[in-house]
Formats: structure tokens, sequence, C-alpha cells
């Protein structure tokens, strides 16, 4: 899926889809509050607002196609909020959300697009459909 297509379902999202992070031990669910044009407004589980720029989810899955992470060679999601901590796709994506953790997030609604696939057990990792 390209970028314009991953911005068309972003615009389309709606108010109260619910989402699960990608840990079958620890997720925790999530529901979209709002899409702007510049980020997508998270309501977390404990009633938290957590934003998300829209350039974070388009770099999300550049990273996953440029670095031609398919199935056959996925990503860890390396989900960390320190500045030397967490892995290459964690930190393309907090360097673009004001260096805030966000992959976690990212990951499940791209799911829904069709856009990527997961696995809920550690070492979590993701890859492009």
């Amino acid at each position: 899926m390209d970028n314009s297509e991953i911005l068309l379902k972003l615009k389309a999202l709606k108010k109260g889809n619910v989402y699960r992070t990608p840990d079958n031990a620890l997720g925790k669910e999530f529901s979209i509050k709002e899409v702007t044009e510049e980020c997508v407004v998270l309501d977390s589980s404990n009633n938290n607002a957590i934003y998300i720029s829209i350039d974070a989810f388009t770099a999300a899955n550049t990273y996953l196609h440029e670095n031609k992470h398919d199935i056959n060679s996925p990503v860890p999601l390396g989900g960390s909020q320190g500045d030397e901590q967490g892995g290459e796709l964690c930190k393309t994506t907090r360097a673009l959300n004001k260096n805030v953790r966000c992959i976690t997030y990212i990951v499940p609604i791209l799911a829904e697009f069709g856009a990527v696939a997961f696995t809920g057990t550690r070492p979590n990792s993701c890859w492009y459909i």
C-alpha cells in the first residue's frame, strides 16, 4: 500500500474505533478520538490523549518498504521512549512525532488498513503486506 492510500484511510478513521497495541501479554486498548490534518488523536485505556503525527504513519510504511521488511524479513517494533533505546522503526516514527514513542499505536491501525501485519508475541515485529 502506498502512502497516498494510507493518508486517505487515516482521514476516514471513525471516532470511537477501538484497537489494541500489538502485544498479546501486555497490550492495551485505545480508540480514535479525532483526526486532524496534522495528527491522529487517540484516547488511551487510562483516558489520556495521545497525539500521533500523520507523518509518523507514512514514515512507518516507507521504512518497511524501503528496508524490504516483508513476511520473510519482519522488523522488531522495538518500542522505547529513550533516545538511545528502541529499534530503528520505533526511532523513525518517534523522530516525526515530537520524540514521543508511537509505533505501538501506528501498527494496529496500519494493520486494519491491510498495509502491515504483526506478531503479538515477543519480540513483537511487523512487516508490510
